[in-house]
């Protein structure tokens, strides 16, 4: 993605349409600018995160009955290979333009920490109440997920190549933070 490989101010929409092998009137037919490529980017990434998302009250209901290791778990998620690369770039975009586009700090904010932060946070404080765990800080422990998230999500395409099976792997080392009371 010739955005977030040069830098978003770096690169012009000539660019973008020769590394498609398109003409850039042609582009221009679709995306008038800059500005309506990336929102027409941040679209896609948004809509594609929902889709992929599992259903939160779902999760929240067996809450009840299941291991609280497990019930956290269930709030991870795959994005399809065919698209992942495209999602990965998509978030390097918005990291970059984090502190010019408000656009982009909502991108990273609300829907790449966001979902984790509320979705832990919230299931944290539902075993509490229920007593399937011993008390934690869940707004600490929330953040702690919510900046490995995004983290491993920045990461996936970089020299470390973090791969999902990688991240599940820390993700379920980090929850061992959270200890179940055996009710």
């Amino acid at each position: 993605m010739q955005l977030s490989m040069a830098g978003y101010e770096y690169t012009t929409m000539a660019h973008v349409a020769a590394s498609l092998g398109l003409k850039e009137s042609v582009l221009k037919e679709y995306y008038p600018s800059k500005e309506d490529l990336l929102a027409a980017i941040y679209a896609l990434y948004r809509q594609t995160k929902i889709n992929a998302r599992p259903n939160f009250d779902n999760i929240l209901k067996v809450a009840e009955t299941k291991h609280p290791h497990e019930v956290l778990m269930m709030l991870s998620y795959e994005i399809p290979d065919d698209i992942s690369e495209f999602m990965t770039y998509a978030l390097l975009l918005a990291t970059q333009n984090i502190n010019r586009d408000p656009e982009s700090m909502d991108l990273v904010k609300n829907f790449t920490m966001g979902y984790a932060y509320e979705g832990v946070k919230k299931l944290l404080d539902k075993m509490m109440e229920l007593g399937k765990i011993e008390p934690i800080d869940s707004k600490m422990f929330a953040k702690l997920i919510s900046y490995y998230v995004f983290s491993n999500a920045v990461l996936e395409r970089s020299m470390l190549g973090v791969t999902h099976e990688k991240y599940i792997a820390g993700l379920a080392t980090l929850l061992q933070l959270v200890k179940p009371t055996g009710k």
